[in-house]
């Protein structure tokens, strides 16, 4: 009677394990998408071309939403890139945080009138600076005021809809103390976006630290933050933290820095046998069903040539 129970048991736990497994979208990279992919419900995420630049632009449901811009040289791409899909007109733009490298380039373009929106968002107040002189959120508010371009600033847990897609904000304010008791910069309180579209997720990361991608790890787990595709946390210039890699554990990493600042996180990568994808080489397109992703990028010749031309150097 024991023994059969027992059997009874492990084949319980096999099915569920099976079921587990099933549940789990694959990501397929650089393959090609099955043939009735674009009439399927898709949500389709572009990580552009930049070099330690973040610059993502979603499409779901026939809306879109740019999550950062990149830094001033990059505006003409990004604007080129949004006019070639006829999103001059993002539903949202999404500023995670107001450094440069994300901001500036949106920044010019609202100024110079080439790009608007239904609405900006951004985890920092309108009025927000830094050191003195960080200063551009103060500058992109007074654009959008003259604009007539409404400004919400997002918390902690809010959730966002594009199309069919959900995305969870994670985001630590001023007022939270590190567990050393510092204080938070810039880096620390970006935005953290979790979109998730059917079974399929991805966890983008700003330019959160070490720290606080501990925190936020210890704070979430897996339960919140499993993804299947995670952005390398501030470009890759250093490994991620073993508990929010753990936690999130993610079939593809993207790293939006150049080759000669992600070796720490690549040599981390190839280490844990997790398929990774650099902005560096061109542009990159994931796109899902809701079930699985289908990952591929652009590639620019003259740049894998040049970043591959540095790697030689170093060796």
């Amino acid at each position: 009677m024991i023994r059969r129970l027992i059997r009874e048991m492990i084949c319980i736990l096999f099915l569920l394990a099976v079921m587990i497994c099933a549940g789990q979208a694959e990501v397929y990279i650089d393959q090609e998408k099955p043939a009735d992919w674009e009439e399927r419900d898709l949500l389709r995420i572009y990580a552009l071309y930049a070099l330690d630049c973040d610059s993502f632009v979603f499409e779901c449901g026939g809306q879109s939403m740019l999550l950062d811009g990149g830094n001033g040289p990059k505006r003409k791409d990004l604007v080129d890139f949004l006019k070639e899909h006829g999103w001059e007109h993002p539903d949202i733009i999404f500023s995670s945080h107001p450094h440069d490298d994300h901001l500036e380039a949106v920044y010019n373009a609202l100024k110079l009138e080439q790009i608007t929106t239904d609405v900006f968002m951004s985890p920092f107040p309108e009025n927000y600076w830094a050191y003195g002189i960080l200063d551009l959120q103060r500058k992109t508010a007074r654009v959008l005021q003259n604009r007539e371009i409404p400004f919400r600033q997002v918390f902690n847990g809010d959730v966002l809809t594009l199309g069919a897609a959900e995305m969870t904000v994670y985001r630590y304010d001023g007022e939270t103390k590190k567990p050393d008791g510092r204080g938070m910069d810039v880096n620390d309180m970006s935005a953290v976006l979790h979109a998730r579209f059917g079974e399929c997720s991805i966890l983008l990361t700003a330019d959160i630290g070490g720290t606080i991608q501990k925190m936020l790890a210890a704070d979430y787990g897996s339960g919140k933050l499993k993804s299947d595709i995670l952005k390398a946390p501030h470009h890759g210039k250093t490994a991620v933290n073993t508990d929010l890699l753990k936690a999130v554990d993610p079939k593809l990493v993207i790293m939006t820095g150049k080759v000669n600042r992600t070796e720490e996180c690549l040599k981390q990568l190839n280490g844990a046998g997790i398929a990774w994808k650099r902005t560096s080489y061109g542009s990159i397109v994931m796109e899902t069903d809701g079930k699985d992703w289908y990952v591929n990028q652009a590639y620019s010749s003259e740049q894998v040539k040049k970043q591959e031309k540095q790697e030689k150097k170093r060796k």
